[in-house]
C-alpha cells in the first residue's frame, strides 16, 4: 500500500507519468519542466517513488541520454466526478467487461477498487444500466494477444505479418492496420493488404498469429477511407467498398414500428407507405449480407429490389429444406 501524498506530489507524479507514456523517450529538461521542477534532486526523488511505490519502471537510456518507461506499473488516480459521470463509469466498465472478454478479470478489479467510494445508488444505477445493454448481445471471444498486438500496430503505424484461419484455409499476408472496430457480435480490423493493393477486413477471432515484418506502413489515401469503407457494409463484409448494388426492402406494418428508429446503413433512405409499411433503401457493395438479415427479419420483411437479392434469399431459404 502506497504512502499517503500530498495532492500537489501526486498531481506532479500524475502529469509525469502521462509525460512518459506519451513518448518513446523523455529528456530531463523536458521532465523537469513538466513536473515543474526547481533541483533535479527532486526529479530523482520522484522517479525513485513511482519505481518502488508504483511499480513504474523508468530508465535512463545513456546512449540518448533520455529516460525511457519500459513498464507503466500502476496508474494514480486523484480525480472528481459528477452523478452522470460515476453512472457513466459503472456502465462503461460492466459494458467493457463485456465486448472485451479478456478484460473483464481487470475491469471487475478496477470497479471493486472504485466502487467502495461511490454511493451504493450510483453503483446500482450504472450496473443496472449495463446489465441491460449487454444481456442479449452474444460476443465472440478474442486472444487480447492479438487484439492488444493489432491496436499496437494500428496506432504506431506500423505493417504486420498476420497468420488469417479463414473457413476454407489458411494464408499468411502483410497488411497497414488502419481501424479496429467492432460489429454484429464481433471484433474486425480494416487494413491495405500489401498482396492484393486494397482495402480489407479481417475478423480478428480468426487472426492466430502476429509479427514483425520489414515492410513499412503503407500511407495512402485508403487510410483516410477506412471508416467508411467499413460504413460501406451492412453488417461487416465490406465487399470492395464500392456501392455496386441499389437495394430495396419492404418492412410489413408489425415489423416497421421496431425498424423505423434504427440506422441499418450511412446511405438508407426511409419510404412511409399508406398500409403502415415502409420501405428502407440503400448503396451496399455486396448482397450476402442484406439477403441474411431479411432472412433473420422473416416473415416481417420482403425484398423489392434487386432481383439478384431475392435469388439469394430463396438460395438461402432452401437451404433448410
Amino acid at each position: 500500500m502506497a504512502r499517503d501524498i500530498s495532492s500537489v506530489r501526486h498531481n506532479r507524479l500524475g502529469r509525469i507519468m502521462r509525460c512518459l507514456c506519451e513518448s518513446k523517450s523523455v529528456s530531463r529538461d523536458r521532465l523537469m519542466s513538466v513536473g515543474e521542477y526547481v533541483t533535479g534532486r527532486t526529479l530523482e526523488k520522484d522517479l525513485e517513488y513511482l519505481r518502488d511505490t508504483y511499480m513504474a519502471e523508468v530508465v535512463f537510456n545513456r546512449k540518448i541520454k533520455k529516460y525511457e518507461l519500459k513498464d507503466a506499473g500502476v496508474f494514480l488516480l486523484n480525480l472528481e466526478a459528477s452523478k452522470r459521470e460515476v453512472q457513466a463509469l459503472a456502465a462503461g466498465l460492466r459494458m467493457s467487461a463485456h465486448f472485451l472478454p479478456h478484460l473483464k478479470k481487470h475491469a471487475d478489479s478496477l470497479w471493486e477498487k472504485l466502487k467502495i467510494h461511490i454511493p451504493s445508488d450510483l453503483a446500482e444505477w450504472g450496473e443496472d444500466l449495463a446489465r441491460s445493454t449487454v444481456i442479449a448481445t452474444p460476443i465472440e471471444a478474442v486472444s487480447a494477444d492479438i487484439l492488444e498486438a493489432l491496436i499496437d500496430a494500428k496506432h504506431k503505424k506500423t505493417a504486420i505479418a498476420i497468420e488469417y484461419a479463414s473457413p476454407n484455409k489458411t494464408s499468411e499476408y502483410v497488411v497497414s492496420p488502419y481501424d479496429i472496430y467492432f460489429r454484429g457480435h464481433a471484433w474486425y480490423m480494416a487494413s491495405f493488404s500489401h498482396r492484393h493493393g486494397k482495402l480489407g477486413t479481417h475478423r480478428i477471432s480468426r487472426v492466430k498469429n502476429v509479427s514483425e515484418t520489414d515492410e513499412p506502413f503503407v500511407r495512402q489515401e485508403h487510410e483516410d477511407d477506412a471508416r467508411n469503407y467499413v460504413a460501406s457494409a451492412w453488417y461487416c463484409s465490406s465487399g470492395d467498398g464500392e456501392a455496386r448494388y441499389h437495394v430495396k426492402v419492404r418492412a410489413l406494418p408489425a415489423l416497421a414500428a421496431s425498424l423505423r428508429g434504427i440506422q441499418w446503413h450511412p446511405t438508407q433512405q426511409i419510404e412511409e407507405e399508406p398500409d403502415g409499411s415502409i420501405v428502407i433503401s440503400a448503396d451496399v457493395p455486396a448482397l450476402e449480407e442484406v439477403a441474411r438479415w431479411v432472412l433473420a427479419s422473416a416473415p416481417g420483411v420482403r425484398v423489392v429490389e434487386p432481383e439478384g437479392l431475392a435469388k439469394l434469399v430463396r438460395k438461402y431459404a432452401n437451404c433448410f429444406e
